[in-house]
């Protein structure tokens, strides 16, 4: 049928934009080590990525993003999670499911007030492939009147209008329905 044509034609687009600009699961996995200082496991580290400085975190305190440690680092301060997640979204862009990752590891980082977490909700809505989907990203915040919020903020930005009216602040299930397997632990 007609409707099946087009959603597979939209299918196959999506797919496309994902092999073309969306962050890889492997470097996504070297994002999540910087981003908790859990240093990923050896086969999983990217040893170059046009998109990420491996050198010094920006903030002038002399860290070194990429250092070879033999212990995990500190997590990043607030200001170091937020340069080091758009730094990383240069050039590429993060699909829904990466996006309530990030978004969940914002919320357990306890150097970020909730209008950083708000303001990195609009940071994630700018550089998530499929807005359409956002809605899992809102559904992370616990508070509907934060939902609310966010959503007059998005819907301010201009940035895609359409999907940006799919979003509610009124979540019948936290999460979307899906299963974000065990909540991130920062050391």
């Amino acid at each position: 049928s007609e409707i099946e044509k087009i959603t597979l034609k939209s299918v196959h687009s999506l797919m496309a934009d994902m092999d073309r600009i969306a962050v890889t699961k492997t470097d996504f996995k070297m994002l999540r080590g910087i981003l908790t200082g859990e240093k990923p496991e050896v086969d999983e580290v990217v040893t170059s990525s046009p998109s990420i400085d491996k050198g010094s975190s920006g903030s002038g305190d002399g860290k070194d993003l990429g250092a070879d440690e033999s212990e995990p680092s500190l997590p990043l301060t607030g200001e170091e999670f937020l340069n080091t997640v758009d730094q990383f979204a240069l050039s590429r862009s993060y699909t829904v499911f990466q996006a309530v990752q990030l978004m969940e590891l914002a919320m357990a980082n306890p150097s970020l007030d909730s209008f950083d977490r708000m303001n990195f909700t609009l940071t994630l809505w700018k550089s998530t492939l499929n807005r359409d989907s956002f809605q899992l990203v809102l559904n992370v915040f616990d508070a509907e009147e934060d939902r609310e919020n966010i959503i007059a903020r998005i819907k301010d930005c201009n940035i895609g209008r359409v999907s940006a009216n799919l979003l509610s602040p009124k979540c019948t299930v936290a999460g979307g329905g899906i299963d974000r397997g065990t909540p991130v632990k920062l050391k």
